[in-house]
């Protein structure tokens, strides 16, 4: 980009405006200054790192990998065969009950087909600790009575006490 500043250049303003376009030109000088500099800067280290042939390849395989992995991903989700999990492992899931916010760790993420007399269906449920107590919920009861938010759970909590 070419500059529109230059310190030697004499600045021409209207009689009234002069502090102000004053202001404006060296505030937009202080940005080329800094573009110029960092473009500079940039340059070298991208010549750098790109003269480093080793380092170079081990960056290709590196991206090649990323790209191969995002387009298994895209197809995955495109064929209904990417699960979104809404937490992981670790997480800590609130939920309103009685009088309190109750929370839990996730224990165990599962994702797995169950057979009954009415057919086979997919099963998306959390394992979670609820005060020493193994117990599973639904991913479907997230947002309903299950929160990933404690401010979450604790208007729930709200709701349920004006329900009363």
């Amino acid at each position: 980009m070419k500059r529109l500043t230059n310190s030697n250049k004499e600045i021409h303003t209207l009689i009234d405006n002069a502090e102000y376009w004053l202001q404006v030109y060296f505030k937009l000088k202080d940005y080329e200054d800094f573009e110029e500099i960092f473009r500079e800067k940039m340059t070298n280290a991208a010549c750098d790192f790109l003269s480093d042939k080793e380092e170079f390849g081990k960056w290709l395989d590196r991206n090649k990998w990323i790209a191969k992995k995002c387009d298994e991903w895209a197809r995955a989700e495109g064929q209904g065969r990417l699960v979104k999990l809404p937490c992981k492992v670790g997480d800590i899931v609130y939920f309103a009950h009685h009088d309190r916010v109750i929370s839990s760790e996730v224990l165990s993420v599962k994702y797995h087909a169950e057979a009954e007399n009415h057919g086979a269906f997919i099963r998306k449920r959390l394992t979670i600790d609820v005060e020493g107590i193994s117990a599973e919920i639904d991913f479907g009861d997230i947002g309903k009575t299950v929160f990933l938010t404690k401010s979450e759970a604790e208007a729930k909590l709200k709701e349920l006490r004006g329900m009363e």
